[in-house]
Formats: C-alpha cells, sequence, structure tokens
C-alpha cells in the first residue's frame, strides 16, 4: 500500500500534460464567443470575451492518448467526470453503460449536457441524451467543454455545459492515416481517416470499427462508426459546408454482480447537417440545417424499440453596430421525439421549441470587455422560458485574466421522463439554473499558466427518479446548490516535455451518484527522438453510488499509459509507429456504479501509419 502511495505522489505530483496544439489557437472556441487563449500545454483553459470558461483537449491528446471515443478522455478535465459500466462506453445515462457530468449536473439520463459534432446536436430524440459510442474522435481537431451553464447561443439542454468536438482542418492535397490495434478481453479496433483540400474545396471522411468481449461475461460490445464533411468556398464572402455521420452499435449488458440478468441492444444512428456561411467586412454569420435519426432496439424483459428524430435551423449573424462593439443576434427552430413501443406502452410524441436571441459585447480600451445577453425559448408544451447571460472579461495585465460570468440555463424534460420511464409524468416542470462563476487565469513566462475558478449553481425543479422499481416516480424534487473550486496548472520545463496538473473540490449537494467530492488529475507528454511517451493519472474520492451519499464507493487511483515509437525506414509508410498501451496499470479494484466492477489492467498493441 505504501508502495502505491508514493508512485501515487510522484505521478500526481509531476504529471499530466500535452504539447499545445497550435491550430487549435486560432481557430478560438467558437466563432460567436471569441477566446483568450490563457494556457499552453496539453489541456488548457481558454476565457471568451463574454467571461465563460472553455477546457480544451487539443488533438495532440487525442492521438497520443489512443482514446477511441469521447468519454475516454473527457475525465482528464477538471469538473468533468465520466461513469462506466465496463470497459467500453455505450449508451446514456446512468442506467446505461455510460453517463457524463460537468460540475455536477448530468447522469440519468444526462439531459443537461448539450453535445455537438460539427455543429450537428448529439441529442437521442426521446431520451434527450447524446449517445457515448458515436462520439469517435479519431477525427477530431480538439473537444472543446463549456463548463456551466451557456443558454444564450446554445439554448435548452446546455444546463450544466456544452461539449463541442471540432474536426480537423484539411492540408492541402490529399492525406491519410490508419491505425489498428488488438488487446486485452479480444477488444479490437480499426480506424482511418482521410483529408482532401484543392483550391476552393476541401473533404474529410473517417471510418472506425471497435469490438471486445469484455471482463465479464455478456459485456460483448461492437460499433462501426463514419463521418463525412465537405466544403466549398463560392467566393469570398460565401462558403457552402456539408457534414454526415453514420454509426452503429451492439451491446450486451450482463446486469449487477448481485442480481445478474443478460440484456441486448442495438443502435442505429445517421445525421447530417447542411450550413452556408457568410463574411463580410463587419458582420459575419451563418444558416445551418441539421437532423439525427436513428432506432433503438432492446431485448430481455420486457424489451423495446424506439425510432427517434431531431431536426432543427439555428442562424446566428453577428455584427458591429458601433466602434469596439459586437452584436449577435439569432434565431433557432428545433423538433424533437420519436416512437416508442414496449409490452405496456405504444405511442408517438414530440416537442417543438423556437428561440429569437441575441448578445452584446463591449470593449473598453482593449481591456475590459462586459457582455450581455437573452434567449427567450418557446414551446407549446412547457411555454416561455426566458435566458438571460452576463459577462465580464478583465485583462488585468498582460498575462494576468479575470473573468466572470452570470447565466441563467434551463433543461425541458425528456419524452421519457414525461411518458416513457416507469412512474413518467406529464406534469415535470422545466429544471432551471442561476450559474455564478469567477476566475483568474496567469501566465507565468512562456512555458507555464495556471487557472483557478469558483463556481455556484443554484438550481430548481430538478427532476430525479425516486423510489424502488415497480414503485418508481420520475418527479421534480426541488431546489438543489453545487459549489466547487478548480485550479489547474500545465508547465512545459524543456522542449519535448509537457506536465499537467488539476484538481477539483465539489460539493453536490445530495446528488452524489456520480460526483466525486475530490478529484486530482496529472498528466505526462516526453517525446524523446522516435519515442513519444504518454501517461495520465486521476484520483477520485469521496464517491458515493447513489444520491444523497448512499452507497460508500471507495477512492481510486487510475494510472493511464503509451509508449510509441516511430519507425523509419524498412520499407514501412511514412509516418507509422507502433505503441504499446495499458490501462489501470495499478490493477485498482474499483467501481462508478455497485455492482459493475470494472476491469483490471489491460494491454494494448497497435500500429499506426500515414498514407
Amino acid at each position: 500500500m505504501k508502495a502505491r502511495h508514493l508512485l501515487a505522489a510522484a505521478l500526481l505530483a509531476g504529471t499530466p500534460a500535452l504539447a499545445q496544439d497550435e491550430d487549435a489557437l486560432g481557430n478560438g472556441v467558437d466563432e460567436l464567443a471569441e477566446v483568450v487563449v490563457t494556457e499552453p500545454g496539453w489541456y488548457r483553459d481558454e476565457i471568451g470575451k463574454d467571461g465563460g470558461h472553455v477546457s480544451v483537449i487539443p488533438g495532440g491528446v487525442l492521438e497520443a492518448s489512443s482514446a477511441p471515443g469521447l468519454y475516454d478522455i473527457a475525465s482528464q478535465v477538471p469538473g468533468v467526470h465520466v461513469i462506466k459500466h465496463g470497459a467500453r462506453a455505450y449508451g446514456g445515462g446512468t442506467d446505461a453503460n455510460a453517463g457524463i457530468f460537468i460540475r455536477g449536473i448530468g447522469g440519468a439520463p444526462h439531459t443537461g449536457i448539450r453535445v455537438l459534432l460539427d455543429g450537428m446536436p448529439q441529442q437521442q430524440g426521446m431520451f434527450a441524451h447524446p449517445l457515448a459510442d458515436s462520439l469517435m474522435l479519431n477525427w477530431a481537431d480538439r473537444v472543446d467543454i463549456i463548463k456551466g451553464a451557456s443558454p444564450v447561443l446554445h439554448g435548452n439542454g446546455a444546463f450544466g455545459g456544452v461539449v463541442d468536438v471540432i474536426p480537423r482542418e484539411p492540408e492541402d492535397g490529399f492525406h491519410g492515416r490508419g491505425e489498428s490495434s488488438f488487446g486485452t478481453y479480444r477488444t479490437q479496433q480499426h480506424k482511418g481517416n482521410i483529408s482532401l483540400k484543392d483550391g476552393p474545396f476541401d473533404l474529410l471522411g473517417s471510418g472506425g470499427f471497435f469490438k471486445t468481449e469484455g471482463h465479464r461475461r455478456h459485456t460483448n460490445n461492437w460499433v462501426h462508426n463514419y463521418f463525412g464533411r465537405s466544403r466549398y468556398r463560392l467566393n469570398d464572402q460565401f462558403r457552402l459546408n456539408g457534414a454526415w455521420m453514420h454509426y452503429r452499435s451492439r451491446w450486451e449488458n450482463p446486469g449487477p454482480t448481485y442480481a445478474p440478468f443478460a440484456t441486448k441492444g442495438e443502435i442505429w444512428e445517421h445525421g447530417f447537417n447542411t450550413s452556408l456561411e457568410n463574411s463580410f467586412d463587419n458582420f459575419h454569420g451563418r444558416s445551418n440545417f441539421y437532423s439525427d435519426f436513428g432506432h433503438i432496439t432492446m431485448s430481455g424483459a420486457p424489451g423495446s424499440h424506439t425510432r427517434y428524430e431531431s431536426y432543427g435551423i439555428d442562424m446566428p449573424e453577428t455584427f458591429r453596430p458601433w466602434e469596439d462593439g459586437e452584436c449577435t443576434l439569432g434565431f433557432a427552430f428545433e423538433r424533437y421525439g420519436g416512437h416508442f413501443v414496449n409490452p405496456a406502452k405504444n405511442f408517438t410524441d414530440f416537442i417543438t421549441t423556437v428561440a429569437p436571441y441575441i448578445q452584446l459585447r463591449h470593449t473598453i480600451r482593449d481591456t475590459v470587455t462586459p457582455s450581455a445577453g437573452i434567449r427567450m425559448n418557446y414551446s407549446p408544451e412547457f411555454g416561455w422560458q426566458w435566458a438571460p447571460q452576463f459577462g465580464l472579461h478583465y485583462r488585468l495585465a498582460e498575462r494576468t485574466t479575470l473573468y466572470g460570468t452570470v447565466a441563467r440555463g434551463f433543461n425541458l424534460p425528456a419524452i421519457a421522463q414525461l411518458v416513457v420511464f416507469p412512474g413518467a409524468s406529464r406534469d415535470l416542470d422545466p429544471e432551471t439554473v442561476w450559474h455564478y462563476e469567477t476566475g483568474i487565469s496567469q501566465r507565468i513566462g512562456e512555458r507555464a499558466a495556471v487557472n483557478l475558478a469558483a463556481f455556484i449553481d443554484r438550481g430548481s425543479n430538478l427532476i430525479r427518479t425516486t423510489g424502488v422499481f415497480p414503485l418508481q416516480e420520475v418527479r421534480n424534487v426541488g431546489a438543489f446548490t453545487h459549489k466547487g473550486l478548480e485550479l489547474s496548472g500545465t508547465w512545459t520545463p524543456v522542449d519535448n516535455l509537457d506536465l499537467y496538473l488539476a484538481a477539483t473540490g465539489l460539493d453536490p449537494d445530495s446528488q452524489t451518484q456520480g460526483n466525486p467530492g475530490a478529484r486530482i488529475n496529472s498528466g505526462i507528454l516526453w517525446r524523446l527522438r522516435q519515442w513519444k511517451l504518454y501517461l495520465d493519472g486521476e484520483y477520485a474520492d469521496h464517491r458515493f453510488g447513489q444520491d444523497h451519499e448512499v452507497d460508500r464507493l471507495s477512492s481510486y487511483l487510475l494510472v493511464n499509459g503509451r509508449l510509441a515509437y516511430e519507425l523509419e525506414g524498412v520499407g514501412l509508410p511514412a509516418g507509422a509507429e507502433i505503441y504499446f498501451a495499458m490501462e489501470n496499470i495499478l490493477d485498482q479494484k474499483y467501481t462508478y456504479v455497485p455492482g459493475y466492477p470494472m476491469p483490471g489492467t489491460a494491454f494494448t498493441m497497435g500500429l499506426a501509419f500515414d498514407f
């Protein structure tokens, strides 16, 4: 035990981070919410001029870690926590195999987190949550995570935050990369991507396959995943964009160890979006249409079949009404729902929302930028929801930035909560939250940076499932207050070595399921000639398997690593590397959900190459 504690101290005091992705710096987090970069390194913070707090995972860490999906890397961000039932994340919500929480909000199902793939909202229309196995990352340039309510630009569902997966920017000519790996539990993964840029036209394509037999009986899982995007610049002012995604997944759920049962499921999903961007001297914006549809089939008792769909438009336009001022006007429409059938229920239902919104910003002497905005969301089912947002960005010194934000987020009940779940009720009210955050970001020379953030979320009408099946009830359980601190830092002591360390303290009120009270994250990326070493670590304590501090879970220290060697010559393709990876190096015995033990140490070997 002492040896493990010494190893933990060494890792957590001297590690995590990765080299900053220079391309990601220039792009910002959102063209509608210009950001100021405040940290170098692997994970970094960016502070929007509207005072919003954004955490960025650049493409460098996504590639170096070989993370197959978003849920395999997101927990390295302070304030973000992922729970799973097994080695592979699939489905959504704490009752499935995966749930994502941002500062205590999310989970069951995680309808309070808005997830975007290149502008396409990933919202399973019936349950109003993204599906974990659709969030592959082999085509991603970076992942942006907005922590806290972001209602003006993102609307319904951006209750606890927003996750935006940004595609890579193609380089001139044709490029491609492939990767194959095999590992413990007969796990295999094969993926590849191509890009083409020729004058005004560019193309990005990606595909992947993942399969595992799992660490327990009846934990088989396989996923096919494809993504494509094409863009054509019509002239200096307009560009036409189109994106498409498709994935199919099958899985088995063995049930908890104390009451095992075997169920199977299959998901098929297809999505696309089309947008027309405009850019002139004094204004720019886009008109975006998106659609997402698919089906979920569950076998076992009682079994069900769901056909879901969602579609919408979003039309923001930003212009300068006066010198040093900026205004964004927009309009959004969204409709989501579908058809659900099981032995007890058979129905079709949809929710429709429309929302105009406006955001104003003004910069005073290139130092202080106050901002204010509001979104007025209307749905026939729930009436009007007003969502104001205020921010302040203050450049105290060349390397010191103070920021703050206040926002009122909202989250409409999912159709599943209204009709599908046992004890569902149509009398549910929308969840609301007032988000307060302040912080300071400090650059230290050219090689280090520190960020400190304090936040409070005061909410009402929180929706929870209470009772025990079959006497369950879905209802608004009242008010909640989440509060916490986040401290993170990055350091590049010498070229080719990047270090990262972060700590999170969270008081989630009574919502203790999936929300550790204390976490420490760390990591390292070290490059030496043809070698590349990646390590990350996560320590979590004060954990519970249920709300109200029920089912106390033990603390854990997870350490994962990947060692890669770049191959040169011997007739191999350019950019070829062979790698060896380990998960849970310390072979920790832990669970996120009672009755679902997580895998021990697992090994992977793989080969990646350019073409």
